[in-house]
């Protein structure tokens, strides 16, 4: 196969609304290129290295600007302990996933407890999401504000959520998780329960 002579970026109208178009577009030239020869010279390495740069720069980029954007709406529904949809402006509904933690499942002991109490938290109530940015399930990854206080840490406060440690950012989660253990509130009254990522991942 003939070596391309240039590296050519492309461009589409639709990937200014979305530039992981464009990204993976660059990538799929720089890979093809790759497999034209097993030799390739200076050159057009630097400009691969130049597409991938402008590529992932582009994308982060993007990313960081959609990323703490705060929306108001009202909770609508709260599907678990850890994950609620707000009909924000313009009636538009948007499932949020609480941010830093991770509830018990709702076939999971106090699972049914835990969504009640975020339930009791923010059903119909306006709140304010601090939009973290999205996940491979179509929800907004947030803090949820509602009444003065943040909904995440409430949850881990009263014992109805662990704090999800892989994903956490927030400082003050693994010190108030403690307590309620210490304490024994909500799921800690059992002196071993089962965090829900093993929980879904089975025995």
């Amino acid at each position: 196969m003939q070596m391309p002579s240039r590296l050519s970026i492309p461009f589409v109208s639709s990937e200014r609304t979305y530039p992981h178009l464009q990204c993976m577009s660059i990538l799929h030239i720089a890979y093809d290129t790759i497999d034209a020869s097993n030799v390739i010279s200076g050159i057009r390495i630097v400009k691969l290295r130049f597409a991938i740069a402008f590529c992932l720069s582009g994308t982060f980029a993007t990313q960081a600007a959609l990323a703490d954007t705060p929306f108001e709406g009202r909770a609508i529904r709260v599907l678990d302990g850890d994950t609620i949809e707000v009909l924000s402006q313009g009636n538009r509904t948007v499932r949020v996933r609480l941010a830093n933690i991770d509830a018990p499942e709702k076939s999971q002991a106090y699972g049914q407890r835990s969504k009640q109490n975020l339930t009791q938290l923010v059903a119909g109530q306006t709140v304010t999401v601090i939009d973290l940015g999205g996940d491979q399930y179509g929800r907004r990854i947030g803090r949820v504000m509602v009444n003065g206080q943040e909904a995440n840490v409430e949850q881990v406060r009263a014992g109805m959520a662990w704090v999800y440690a892989r994903y956490n950012h927030d400082e003050q989660l693994p010190g108030l998780e403690s307590e309620a253990r210490a304490q024994r509130a909500g799921l800690w009254v059992d002196p071993y329960p089962t965090a829900p990522w093993d929980y879904r991942h089975g025995p």
